[in-house]
């Protein structure tokens, strides 16, 4: 993939040797990197060479007392035990450290409620404190007293969801401190964020919900009238280009780029508004000072949709990321800036692991709406030529076509555990599994990927795309496309993580269909030292081509074999030399042989 889009710089070699050097002079990082240890070995898994460096370095920046002056990214790969590391260095901090104190943020409540459970049961008393969004209490009174009760506690445990909330509002600040068993104020020093935080900010604001604004900003501010005035004139003027857009995409340009939101209103906002659309004020701001994309949908609604990078004080803590996909991750291209990725220094090798891949199509909904029998023709797939072959597999589909699935393939149940593309990323309910199938591709409308491209550079991109033989829809501006396949890629890593390739050296096997045969090889690089083959379907009434087979008979070469070209032409592919010529030429073609290590020597192909 090129680059157009500027991601953060990974820590080099020197300054990481160091770290771990100091670690190995450190009693506490030493009693941590036991403490860990111990836990894994408990849990009959292996901790290499290098996973044991590097964890050793981690913990030491965890509880080191100089501030650290930008957030590290912790990118290790599912498997290293990052999630045992937290609790292990909060729990030892807490027995040690008098004044210790830290916010945890976790993606889900439950697992907020697990976390705070862990760590007070391992302590032996509370030191950690989780706290809930107001639908968790029975009243208001309920849910504001746990604001006073948290500063009681060392350890904060929150969700990303209220994180992102206090950050937003620019209040961070409000749970940054705790005050110890002697009464003092102590400073929770460390903000650890369980996988990537909510990085862009989206809104979409319509007629509706911009009158909606308008009606929350008169009843906080009150009698503040010139409060109000200032912002009416900057809503009329949107609300005018709102009604009289007709495209189905456009650029809004800035309205008035010098506009900001009162402090006065503000802080009236934080206090008085108990609505469910807290951010659309500072969605709002940022609309009309950076402008937007405007979208008219098939009812005739329009809207205006605007990302920006979330806002994070990320300098008031000494500030790290557990996320095992950062260095592929666009969305980090928000703080580019500001992040330093440490990653291990070795390649963790899935030499048990074998990716299945078939470029026949490429699964999407538009292949089950318009191929005939498809569905039938997947299932039966799935009968005959993946679950005989497999004690567990997770099979991957869209949400719409789940309980479909289910009832077809309901004699085949003690050994599928089904899951829907986006439902989050963080599970090991799967990891026992020792296949994945995925039938289909998360593409998102044009808009999200647009929108990312926003926040991303900070600038409106060109709206236009095209349909596409292979990505099923290509966008104009080159850096919303690289955006688009990226996102593709990243999910499509986290979800092959849910049957957990690097915590085990049992035999596992991927499935993937898609046209893009470059976007396979792109997950399959992830993952070291992975068998890749070619998995042949009868989804359509397609012909092979000649330059498939010529790739599938490429894949299928053994580590030292020699083939002579006549055999390839003739043999295997039914064509004449010059044929053979002409698909040498191909890109997809020339890219497989510089994969897989295969060059013409002669009048043979030889795989070094």
């Amino acid at each position: 993939m090129s680059k157009l889009i500027r991601l953060p710089e990974k820590m080099n070699q020197e300054p990481y040797e160091q770290l771990i050097n100091d670690s190995y002079r450190s009693d506490h990082a030493l009693i941590m990197g036991s403490m860990f240890a111990d836990i894994m070995e408990s849990r009959k898994l292996e901790v290499t060479k290098e996973q044991a460096r590097f964890i050793m370095a981690t913990l030491k920046l965890w509880s080191t007392k100089e501030d650290i002056d930008r957030p590290i990214v912790v990118n290790a790969p599912c498997g290293y035990g990052k999630s045992t590391m937290l609790e292990v260095f909060a729990t030892y901090m807490s027995r040690t450290h008098d004044r210790f104190g830290c916010i945890i943020v976790k993606p889900l409540l439950k697992e907020v409620r697990k976390t705070v459970e862990a760590i007070n049961t391992t302590v032996g008393y509370k030191v950690a404190f989780g706290l809930a969004g107001a639908n968790s209490f029975a009243t208001k009174e309920e849910y504001q007293q746990q604001w006073e009760d948290q500063v009681k506690y060392p350890i904060l445990v929150i969700t990303q969801e209220m994180f992102a909330r206090k950050a937003n509002a620019r209040n961070l600040e409000s749970i940054s401190t705790f005050y110890d068993s002697e009464g003092r104020k102590s400073k929770r020093e460390q903000l650890i964020v369980d996988e990537k935080p909510k990085l862009i900010q989206k809104s979409v604001l319509s007629e509706r919900t911009l009158l909606e604004l308008y009606l929350d900003i008169k009843k906080v501010a009150g009698r503040s009238s010139g409060v109000v005035q200032k912002f009416e004139v900057v809503y009329e003027q949107l609300r005018r280009k709102l009604t009289k857009h007709a495209q189905q995409f456009s650029k809004l340009e800035p309205i008035q780029p010098s506009f900001f939101i009162p402090k006065k209103l503000k802080l009236a906002w934080e206090q008085k508004y108990e609505g469910n659309n807290f951010d659309l004020l500072y969605a709002f701001e940022q609309v009309i000072k950076k402008g937007g994309i405007l979208q008219t949908n098939q009812h005739g609604e329009t809207y205006v949709d605007h990302s920006q990078r979330a806002y994070f004080e990320w300098s008031q803590f000494n500030s790290f990321i557990l996320d095992g996909t950062a260095k592929l991750d666009y969305d980090y291209g928000t703080y580019a800036d500001d992040f330093l990725i440490m990653q291990p220094q070795e390649k963790k090798s899935y030499k048990h692991v074998t990716f299945k891949l078939g470029d026949e199509t490429t699964m999407s909904r538009t292949f089950f709406k318009d191929s005939k029998n498809a569905f039938e023709r997947v299932v039966d797939m799935l009968k005959t030529d993946i679950l005989p072959k497999h004690k567990q597999v997770m099979i991957v589909v869209y949400k719409a076509d789940l309980e479909k699935y289910q009832e077809a393939l309901a004699d085949y149940s003690h050994k599928i555990m089904w899951k829907h593309f986006d439902n989050g990323r963080s599970s090991n309910e799967y990891a026992h599994c020792d296949a994945g199938v995925f039938l289909g591709w998360l593409i998102k409308p044009a808009n999200h990927y647009l929108g990312q491209t926003q926040a991303i550079t900070g600038e409106t991109p060109d709206t236009g795309f095209n349909s596409h033989k292979t990505k099923g829809y290509e966008l104009a501006d080159p850096r919303a496309e690289e955006i688009k396949l990226a996102e593709l890629i990243v999910e499509r890593i986290q979800d092959i993580e849910r049957v957990r390739l690097g915590a085990t050296d049992t035999p596992k096997t991927i499935y993937m269909f898609h046209k893009d045969v470059d976007m396979l090889q792109e997950i399959t690089k992830h993952f070291p030292q992975s068998n890749v083959e070619w998995f042949k379907t009868n989804l359509t009434d397609k012909k092979q081509t000649a330059e498939s087979k010529l790739v599938e008979f490429f894949m299928g070469m053994s580590e030292g074999q020699e083939v002579k070209g006549k055999f390839i032409y003739e043999e295997v592919l039914g064509v004449d030399r010059k044929t053979l010529q002409r698909l040498l030429k191909q890109p997809r073609v020339q890219q497989i042989m510089l994969e897989l290590g295969i060059s013409k020597v002669g009048q043979k192909f030889v795989k070094q």
